[in-house]
């Protein structure tokens, strides 16, 4: 009878000592941990307005751009509305040459005012590319932190 007492007084000690030992470490483990930093973005947004300054495009100016082409466009069909005669049932309606001659005048006032929407276009998409390539130039895994680890 008395090896069973030992073999349960034995367990018992084991099982203290396992759980002393494992709440050390766990209050260890916890003592040394340190709160994980909050993710910081002013050092990208301080790149992205570095690359805005040094490409002179923000998205605002895409944007008024974008609406300042619409615009130039919504005027142009307008103007191109406005010259068109009413056409009559009876009579199919025919752009005589001198209203050809002025629509060629108002659409060539129009791109030399605002540029071609193919222009515009044009200029957009390479500062768009040229975004790009220079947003490629930030390392990967950069947040902005300024500093690694």
């Amino acid at each position: 009878m008395r090896g069973i007492w030992y073999v349960i007084a034995e367990v018992a000690a084991l099982l203290v000592v396992s759980g002393v030992i494992g709440v050390g470490i766990g209050w260890l483990a916890a003592r040394s941990r340190r709160p994980a930093p909050v993710a910081d973005t002013t050092g990208l947004t301080d790149r992205i307005e570095t690359l805005e300054n040094e490409l002179r495009l923000s998205a605002r100016d895409i944007t008024e751009a974008e609406q300042r082409a619409a615009e130039a466009e919504r005027r142009l069909n307008l103007a191109v509305d406005r010259m068109q005669p009413e056409p009559t049932p009876s009579v199919p309606a025919e752009l005589a040459f001198d209203d050809h001659d002025r629509i060629a005048r108002l659409e060539q006032a129009l791109q030399d005012k605002t540029g071609s929407l193919e222009e515009l276009e044009h200029r957009l998409a390479a500062q768009a590319e040229k975004m790009d390539r220079l947003l490629e130039t930030i390392p990967a895994g950069d947040h902005g932190g300024g500093h690694s680890g």
